[in-house]
């Protein structure tokens, strides 16, 4: 699968590797929906672009609807994002305010897991 899925506390952490689908990426978050259970509970997403940074262009807006639907995402950190995934995930964010979040985006995963350490100091995920 060219997306990995891995949980750690209230993070859920999404590394995409190579060449990737929409087909792939709903099946991740299916896969997070299992993995989860049915309690509805706060996340932070996590997508890993580092390996993995070209997004398909193809209904992008459509799949991002469908896994904030799903998953009740209170944040999310991009890492490695290219110009182009910034601009659809600010305009995606935008669009969907009442999502509640902006994404916020950085360099490395030791840069995500600081942020989200100073985040949830802040409440976030409370």
């Amino acid at each position: 699968m060219a997306i990995k899925l891995a949980w750690e506390d209230d993070a859920l952490w999404l590394q995409f590797c190579g060449e990737w689908a929409w087909a792939e990426y709903d099946q991740a978050v299916d896969d997070a929906c299992t993995l989860l259970g049915e309690e509805a509970r706060a996340i932070c997403l996590v997508f890993n672009l580092l390996d993995g940074p070209i997004m398909p262009l193809e209904a992008v807006f459509t799949y991002l609807r469908r896994s904030a639907r799903v998953l009740k995402v209170e944040q999310l950190i991009v890492i490695g994002a290219n110009a182009s995934v910034k601009g659809l995930l600010y305009v995606f964010a935008r669009t969907n305010a009442a999502l509640g979040w902006t994404p916020v985006f950085v360099y490395s995963p030791e840069e995500a897991s600081s942020f989200l350490a100073s985040w949830r100091q802040r409440g976030g995920l409370a």
